[in-house]
């Protein structure tokens, strides 16, 4: 099965996807600065890599208190690209 990145997900919609992933048997990565089991921080770009390690897809809740988080969002995806992830999927309340 394959290996997920999940942004958000300790969230309403988030925490959902990641039963859902898990219950069909996909490992799920769920990071996050404090509450996930990867750590990530969208302010410390040296997290993107270890957290996308192995990952196949993404699934990004962006952090709803920034006004403009473009350029952490463009570094972000670059890097999975560069690690082979093959699908991201980005949902956005804007």
């Amino acid at each position: 099965m394959s290996t997920f990145l999940i942004l958000g997900g300790t969230g309403k919609v988030g925490s959902r996807l990641v039963q859902l992933l898990h219950d069909r048997g996909h490992r799920i990565k769920v990071g996050s600065r404090a509450n996930g089991n990867t750590r990530f921080d969208w302010h410390d770009p040296a997290s993107y890599g270890p957290a996308l390690d192995d990952v196949k897809g993404v699934f990004i809740v962006g952090p709803g208190s920034a006004t403009d988080w473009s350029n952490s969002l463009t570094a972000f995806l670059s890097a999975a690209a560069i690690r082979g992830v093959d699908r991201a999927v980005f949902l956005s309340a804007s």
